[in-house]
């Protein structure tokens, strides 16, 4: 008796922590940043990306990384503060950044963009997870592909 009851309490709570990370899940944006294959600039050729201004990951050519962010404000960037991607996330949707390595000022410097969910998801399906050796903070970098 003492053991059905004991299962019965484990499955009614992995049953409430399924329904909690469901919940969870669709109340965040996903957000996909990536960098194409191929010629994106000279070295350094791993610039930091940030968010809210906490480093995230290195991207390299030909990878991408996913996060996820509650909905509101939100700011982007890589090594090129100037160059800025702000996101006003709604939870349950998908953004894309594109990230790529451009000379300023004769240094190269990360710089990103967003772009629309269709030219996104059809780039990212196109490329490699990032290596985890490049994530900075893997409490927050995912490498999930898009639906």
């Amino acid at each position: 008796m003492r053991l059905q009851i004991a299962v019965l309490c484990m499955v009614g709570v992995a049953s409430a922590i399924a329904q909690t990370a469901s919940t969870d899940d669709s109340s965040k944006a996903v957000v996909y940043v990536y960098r194409l294959q191929g010629g994106s600039g000279p070295p350094p050729n791993k610039p930091s990306v940030y968010c809210d201004e906490h480093e995230l990951a290195r991207m390299q050519n030909g990878c991408y990384f996913s996060i996820r962010l509650d909905a509101g404000k939100h700011s982007c960037r890589s090594t090129d503060e100037q160059s800025v991607v702000e996101l006003d996330v709604k939870g349950g949707q998908t953004y894309y950044i594109r990230g790529e390595v451009v000379p300023i000022s004769g240094k190269p410097r990360g710089s990103i963009s967003r772009v629309t969910p269709e030219q996104g998801a059809s780039e990212v399906r196109r490329l490699k997870p990032l290596p985890k050796g490049m994530v900075k903070d893997p409490s927050r970098v995912l490498f999930d592909l898009p639906k």
